[in-house]
């Protein structure tokens, strides 16, 4: 996590499971402006997130170290988690009844 996770342990807060609480927080003001959002209560999103951290940071310690096959595989693991993660389920968002007709 770097600088900031070490900030947030300071603060005696996780920061797994605050960045979980942003997204969360973030999905649900998105929920009142767009008609579909993820579904993170049902979904593997959220899991997919930690992966999708972690390969991110395997690609930097092997591009670092010079393992540039390694690298090449890795980037094709986080391009497939990508496409997993955004591909998993949505729900509807909570816009008010007759907000998105008052547009027109």
């Amino acid at each position: 996590m770097g600088e900031r996770g070490n900030f947030y342990r300071i603060l005696g807060m996780d920061p797994a499971s605050f960045d979980a609480e942003v997204i969360r927080q973030t999905n649900r003001t998105a929920g009142r402006a767009f008609p579909w959002v993820f579904d993170l209560d049902s979904s593997r999103y959220l899991a997919l997130r930690d992966q999708i951290v972690n390969t991110f940071r395997a690609i930097q310690a092997a591009g670092a170290t010079g393992q540039g096959l390694r690298k090449f595989g890795l980037q094709l693991r986080f391009g497939a988690l990508l496409l997993r993660q955004f591909s998993q389920p949505m729900r509807p968002g909570h816009q008010a009844s007759g907000a998105a007709g008052a547009v027109a």
